[in-house]
């Protein structure tokens, strides 16, 4: 019923104990070529499937690898799981239950705690503060009885129990994005084809990632690329939408280039010329990407 797909690479730290707390589960881990033990402890443990690979796909193309075998094999329910996430089968019977009886939610989640568990996730809290329930956080301090669910246009898929309907509409991760923005992509996707998505506050799990960015200013460049493939591949925009802010966009960034080269700021006039040149040889690959995604996949 349900298959659990898990994604690693030099998760030594963590896939032990992961692996030992999904044990009554079907479970697909898939390595993206590890120099660690992880691939000799996934090779020891008793799983559905095991793939190794000898290079890093990246998060979603791995991931559609999982998600291609259990459509073919008929899986009811798809759990995605990082390997740094702590969970009990508590969470995953209960999310399994509260998604068979609410089939409106494409993608449920349960709260992200930090990896000590005396926290939430540092960026969890934004996820809720955008969910649609705007009463939430004044039901909170006042200690009002809260809602189970809460719909919510984003969760990153850290843990995600997808629906097999939602899959065979909405399709899997995009291969527009190599790592990071996939889950953004594919949450747009999904709320473009009229599913909810939801995070359980009944049940939570530890999420053992550094409670702060790591991106750094000399890779400003794929981060520029990622948030613009985010913004302008989301199949929620119109066409007119898309050219409109597509057009303002890089209208900006040719005044800051300008602007820029008058004041004989070189290396400032560098990085906006780069950032244009990104918007202009990947608009392409996000039209294609737009009109893919608009149709259902099966």
């Amino acid at each position: 019923m349900v298959l659990i797909i898990i994604v690693t690479h030099n998760g030594e730290l963590w896939i032990e104990e992961l692996l030992d707390s999904v044990r009554a589960y079907d479970v697909m881990l898939i390595d993206n070529g590890s120099t660690d033990s992880t691939r000799i402890i996934a090779g020891n443990s008793n799983l559905k499937k095991f793939i190794s690979l000898n290079k890093n796909l990246g998060f979603g193309a791995t991931n559609n690898l999982g998600l291609e075998f259990a459509m073919t094999e008929g899986y009811e329910f798809v759990l995605l799981l990082n390997q740094d996430v702590s969970i009990t089968s508590t969470v995953i019977e209960n999310l399994v239950t509260i998604a068979t009886s609410t089939p409106s939610y494409g993608i449920l989640s349960p709260v992200h705690l930090n990896g000590k568990g005396d926290s939430l996730d540092y960026k969890f809290l934004n996820y809720l503060k955008f969910g649609t329930d705007s009463k939430l956080f004044n039901d909170l301090f006042f200690h009002n009885a809260v809602p189970k669910i809460v719909d919510v246009p984003f969760v990153n898929a850290a843990v995600w129990l997808i629906r097999k309907n939602c899959l065979q509409t909405v399709g899997f991760f995009d291969n527009l994005f190599y790592h990071y923005g996939e889950d953004d992509n594919y949450c747009q996707r999904v709320r473009f084809h009229n599913f909810r998505i939801g995070i359980v506050l009944t049940y939570s799990i530890k999420h053992h990632r550094p409670q702060q960015s790591s991106v750094i200013l000399p890779v400003f460049l794929k981060e520029f690329k990622r948030q613009f493939l985010v913004d302008f591949a989301n199949v929620n925009l119109t066409d007119y939408q898309l050219a409109y802010r597509f057009g303002l966009f890089v209208c900006d960034l040719a005044c800051r280039l300008m602007l820029c080269l008058i004041s004989f700021r070189w290396r400032s006039s560098v990085q906006e010329a780069s950032k244009i040149y990104l918007c202009i040889t990947n608009i392409i690959a996000v039209i294609r990407s737009r009109n893919k995604n608009r149709e259902r996949f099966s």
